[in-house]
């Protein structure tokens, strides 16, 4: 036999409501509890929450149901401090939808998350955002990762990308330094193009194709691959250094100029002054 009844110490005493069951051949037992503060709880003689659920062991607290079975379920696993814990679970084969507003912000499908997209993902964790090239500001990006509180003037990385032109990174402090991007800090190399880098930073070419390196400034500009000073090999295995400039190609020991290649083709060897007056060596 069920049973709802009223407690209180006397009759001008706030009151709480307690529902009671009965389970075959046993005693009525409390089940739910409102009290008087408007706390409801289950399985709980004194709730002080709005609405606390407790189960004396490990398992499901909660469930939650339609009529075409899609089932979420609320559980907690028994342990004292870090060996206990609460899950999250579809116990079918759907997916988490995480809203705001009525907007679908994160949803987790089978071990993959999605953060700003529904679309199925490739990856273990897929971020989709605008696309926008990086700014003063630091206000664009579509993933950052930041020290402190995540406030603005915290240190942060931010990763972005322009449609169907590149992705970029970008580590500051905002308003007051770029700071630096360091890769391996411990040790190991560093490839490009390859997945097996044989010296500390590996430039690789997978066809038989000229692969350099270019280095520009804004004297040289950027605008096309004819441009500032490149170094590499060609498509048959040839060293290549060159200064794609009008301007010329100084060689340095000991802090000092010791060869320069100048734009007109003349060599001058232990001097820097294409003339006949000063000391060292000059090929024309």
């Amino acid at each position: 036999v069920g049973m709802i009844r009223s407690s209180r110490a006397s009759a001008n005493d706030a009151a709480d409501m307690l529902f009671y069951t009965q389970e075959a051949g046993g005693s009525n037992s409390e089940r739910m509890a409102i009290t008087s503060a408007g706390a409801v709880g289950i399985g709980i003689a004194n709730p002080t929450e709005k609405f606390t659920v407790v189960n004396s062991s490990s398992g499901i607290v909660g469930r939650f149901t339609n009529n075409t079975n899609q089932t979420l379920d609320l559980g907690v696993i028994s342990g004292s401090g870090a060996a206990g814990g609460v899950y999250y679970n579809s116990a079918n084969s759907g997916y988490h939808a995480f809203q705001e507003g009525g907007s679908e912000r994160m949803r987790i499908s089978g071990s993959k998350v999605m953060v700003g997209t529904s679309v199925a993902p490739h990856q273990k964790l897929t971020v989709t955002g605008a696309s926008a090239a990086a700014d003063g500001a630091l206000s664009n990006g579509i993933l950052a990762l930041t020290t402190g509180t995540g406030v603005i003037a915290d240190t942060r990385l931010l990763m972005g990308i322009v449609d169907d032109s590149y992705a970029w990174l970008q580590a500051a402090d905002y308003g007051v330094a770029y700071r630096n991007i360091v890769l391996n800090p411990n040790g190991g190399y560093v490839g490009f193009g390859t997945i097996n880098p044989r010296r500390n930073i590996h430039l690789h070419n997978s066809s038989s194709a000229t692969t350099k390196l270019m280095i520009t400034n804004g004297a040289t500009g950027e605008s096309n691959d004819g441009q500032g000073f490149q170094i590499g090999i060609d498509s048959s295995g040839n060293a290549l250094v060159e200064n794609r400039e009008n301007t010329n190609l100084t060689f340095y020991t000991n802090n000092s100029p010791r060869m320069t290649i100048r734009s007109d083709g003349h060599v001058l060897i232990g001097k820097t002054a294409n003339d006949n007056t000063t000391a060292g060596h000059r090929f024309t």
